[in-house]
This record gives C-alpha cells, structure tokens and sequence, in this order.
C-alpha cells in the first residue's frame, strides 16, 4: 500500500518540468545553492558559490536546456583534477597524493536539485536496512538486529545471515538500469539518471 501511496504522490511532478521558472522550482535551485559547501574551490566554470545566488534564475534556464537536451554540454561535465599531497608523507610515495574533482557548478547544483527532488521519496525507493544517507534512519537499529542475529547464532539457530555488500561493486553490477527502473515506477522522469550520470548527490 504504501508504495502505491507513493507512486501517486509522484505522478503529479512528472507531468511538470523538472526545472522551470515558477517560485517552487526556482526555490528548490536556491535551497540546492544553500546545501553546497562554502569557500570550495569553483571548478571549470569559474563561478563561487555566493555570486551563483544572483544567477538562479539563468540557472533554471541552464538547467531547463540540459533537460531539454537529455544532458549537460560537454564543458558542463568537465571537471579540474587536482593533487594534493598528504602533510608528512614521502613525496616519492604516490600512496602520499589525494586526488581532487573540481566539477563544474552546473554539475553539482543539477545533482543538489535531483536529491532534493528524490528526497521525499527515499524511504520507498530505499530499504529499511539501509541506514547510511537516509534521514530518519539511524544506524544503531542496524546494530540492534545484528546483535540479536548473533546472538541467535550463538544459542544454535540456523538460517540466519547477515549481508554487507560492496555499494562500488553492486552498482557497477547494477548500472543505471536499476534506478531508471525504479524512477519510471515511482511515475518518475527516468531522465533524470541520464542527466545526472556526471553528477554527485
């Protein structure tokens, strides 16, 4: 019930733009501002975090274009790699170098923007199981049920096992067809992975 619950109440946004100009959309590009980290590094584009909050509105226009295109241009998904190196560390040693993305500012506020749109929804589209990143979940109930399954394996029952998989190994077996699967049955605009493959959430 639940997920049907949840299926209708994201039909209704996927009849809309995903980024338009009316004051709700507008607002979710300035709550996507507010979110990113302050005094980073601009990467291609140049642009600092506090002179994006004067441009929201050709953001949305930026934003608007990559939807109507089905992705970001080419310069939108470069990003500055940069070295930097461990203090203390052997400077012969390549173990002593951590390497940096600088991606572009439409590149992260587009993957901001996607993660507000998806947030109302995560606790359909994600197990309960899952604790990590999902609000209102928190990781001790996880260790709860772990003890209490070790401590069945301890007093002799059988059938029990507890699962940690590899999320870089699960998702390189998964693709993106598992998230534009789910997005189309949620109502969703499976687009969105598309245009998002180059971003972070």
């Amino acid at each position: 019930m639940k997920l049907l619950e949840a299926r209708q109440a994201a039909r209704p946004r996927s009849r809309r733009s995903l980024i338009g100009s009316t004051p709700g959309q507008i607002e979710e590009i300035r709550t996507a501002l507010r979110q990113l980290a302050r005094n980073k590094t601009p990467g291609t584009s140049g642009v600092l975090r506090y002179v994006a909050n004067q441009l929201v509105k050709s953001y949305a226009d930026v934003l608007r274009e990559a939807q109507s295109l089905g992705h970001l241009t080419n310069t939108q998904r470069k990003a500055l790699l940069e070295v930097l190196h461990k203090p203390g560390r052997d400077h012969l040693d390549v173990r002593s170098d951590t390497p940096l993305s600088l991606l572009n500012l439409d590149c992260k506020l587009l993957g901001k923007v996607l993660a507000i749109w998806l947030l109302p929804l995560m606790s359909q589209l994600i197990n309960e199981d899952q604790s990590g990143f999902i609000p209102g979940i928190n990781t001790f109930l996880n260790i709860r049920r772990l003890l209490r399954l070790k401590d069945g394996t301890s007093r002799g029952e059988h059938g029990r096992v507890a699962v940690s998989p590899d999320i870089v190994k699960a998702f390189d077996t998964l693709g993106f067809a598992f998230p534009e699967g789910g997005a189309a049955q949620h109502g969703l605009w499976s687009g969105i992975f598309g245009l998002d493959q180059y971003s972070v959430f």
